[in-house]
């Protein structure tokens, strides 16, 4: 992962575990695997501290404990501070505290790279940070890509 031209960064939910892995915390398992994402993710922090790119990390994330089953069905989430996700528990989407973060630093940005969304979007209960960051870039005149 490469950090060149960019001012901001956000992590969404999934990275930010490789994060929380590296203190030691108890974690459910990583999208990754656990070392890589450790890897990537102090690659991409040590880079960015070279080229003085501000890293937002996600301060509360959407959990839940299994999927959907059938899709549709209604699942139990909460909102915790992403530094407290229980090990039997997975971040699912960013929750409002880093949409708004996330959707300020869109708001206030020349040109935004989308390359995915906060969340498993594809469920509507895992849905609200990737809309609320998405309609940030929609309202806002940046540079879409």
């Amino acid at each position: 992962m490469k950090i060149e031209k960019v001012n901001d960064h956000q992590i969404r939910c999934t990275l930010t575990k490789a994060d929380l892995a590296d203190r030691e915390l108890k974690i459910s398992e990583l999208a990754y695997g656990t070392e890589k994402a450790k890897s990537l993710f102090k690659d991409m922090m040590q880079q960015a501290e070279e080229k003085g790119v501000k890293i937002l990390l996600p301060i509360d994330c959407t959990i839940a404990k299994d999927f959907p089953n059938p899709i549709d069905a209604e699942i139990e989430v909460e909102v915790v501070d992403a530094d407290k996700i229980p090990a039997d528990k997975e971040g699912v989407d960013i929750g409002p505290k880093t949409a708004k973060l996330f959707a300020d630093a869109v708001l206030s940005a020349k040109t935004v790279v989308w390359n995915g969304p906060m969340g498993v979007s594809e469920w509507e209960n895992f849905s609200g940070g990737t809309k609320a960051v998405a309609k940030a870039a929609q309202d806002s005149k940046v540079a879409r890509i």
